[in-house]
């Protein structure tokens, strides 16, 4: 399960949904490693092992204005605050564009993740 699938999927819950995911400890580990050894500004492929999608992609989204705080430094480089790429990932898979209703995330899909409704 990539970060990206992880806020795919919890995008579309209300904040009161109770979340249960099973991977393999040595995945979940990698996973949090990943994300929280990441720099505060991050470059496009930096961005891109983190979170998923292409040093292209995300160059994209800072030129189209998606990144908040996004900018290029004097070499000409984007350079991308990592709050705000969390954040775009989040509104992303909000509007629907990561995960369309009625369909699945692919962890969701392949039974790692399962989303239990608050009763």
């Amino acid at each position: 399960m990539t970060p990206h699938d992880l806020f795919a999927a919890l995008a579309i819950l209300p904040d009161d949904a109770v979340v249960t995911i099973r991977l393999r400890k040595a995945d979940l580990l990698r996973a949090l490693d990943i994300t929280a050894s990441a720099p505060e500004i991050l470059s496009t492929g930096q961005a891109a092992r983190v979170f998923g999608y292409t040093a292209r992609r995300w160059r994209e989204w800072a030129v189209a204005g998606h990144i908040d705080g996004a900018w290029q430094d004097d070499d000409g480089r984007w350079r991308l605050p990592r709050r705000s790429c969390e954040q775009w990932m989040i509104r992303r898979a909000a509007r629907g564009r990561a995960m369309r209703p009625g369909r699945r995330s692919r962890a969701a899909a392949t039974g790692q993740l399962e989303i239990v409704q608050p009763t």
